[in-house]
């Protein structure tokens, strides 16, 4: 709750600069890259490997000052992780390997302070930390479960269903194991920070790390919990 508190009043405190501030100029930034998907993932018998994902958005800054201002937008974010686990199942088979790919598509709106530092025509440095709240507009799952017996494989299938957002557990598909198929949470909110250089007046390159505040799903099992780490690089151009 606590945490949550935090991250309102943080908001709020932006809100209330962007507001008593007379902007005086503004500008936009589209950018575009590749980020690492890393899952943080306790009790749960899964091991989850981290994808690399696209990345891409628009961002429009709002200056105070020569130094600071107000960034926001809106960023098109895919994230995932892929997991392997094996379980003995209630069947003829000795064990059964489950491998699975999961992918996330978000879009996220920034709210971030942004600090400018050096001057246009010898390359520019910024810095913008703050918020990013999350919409999650889709999610898929690919599984392929291997049977084995004896250490033989000995039969091989592939499912594939679409996640349900913030309503109930997904049900008619038989053979899921029990982490797979919970829905998940349409907003997410995370914590961004980006550091961008700016070269030739228009053109930069930014490295951008966000952390989601709070589990994927909506319902969890055994006190388990998923949240992801999103890190990477971007390159892109600046526009008034």
């Amino acid at each position: 709750m606590l945490r949550y508190l935090r991250m309102v009043l943080l908001t709020a405190v932006i809100c209330t600069i962007a507001q008593q501030a007379r902007a005086q100029q503004r500008w936009f930034e589209f950018t575009s890259g590749l980020a690492l998907s890393v899952p943080q993932a306790k009790g749960s018998p899964w091991h989850y490997k981290a994808r690399l994902l696209p990345h891409a958005g628009l961002s429009g800054f709002f200056a105070f000052n020569n130094v600071f201002a107000l960034k926001t937008g809106l960023l098109y974010e895919m994230k995932g992780y892929s997991t392997v686990a094996r379980y003995v199942p209630d069947s003829l088979y000795t064990m059964e390997r489950f491998t699975s790919k999961t992918n996330y598509h978000f879009f996220h709106i920034p709210l971030q302070l942004a600090a400018s530092f050096g001057h246009h025509n010898n390359g520019l440095f910024r810095m913008a930390a703050g918020m990013s709240y999350g919409f999650l507009v889709g999610a898929r799952s690919s599984i392929t479960v291997g049977s084995f017996d004896d250490q033989q494989q000995v039969r091989s299938r592939s499912i594939s269903f679409d996640h349900l957002i913030a309503l109930q557990k997904k049900d008619g598909i038989a053979g899921l194991p029990h982490h797979e198929g919970t829905s998940l949470y349409l907003f997410t909110p995370a914590v961004r920070i980006d550091l961008t250089y700016i070269w030739q007046e228009r053109l930069l390159i930014t490295a951008f790390y966000e952390y989601t505040l709070q589990d994927s799903r909506t319902q969890t099992v055994n006190n388990s919990s998923l949240r992801l780490h999103y890190a990477g690089l971007a390159l892109g151009v600046l526009f008034w």
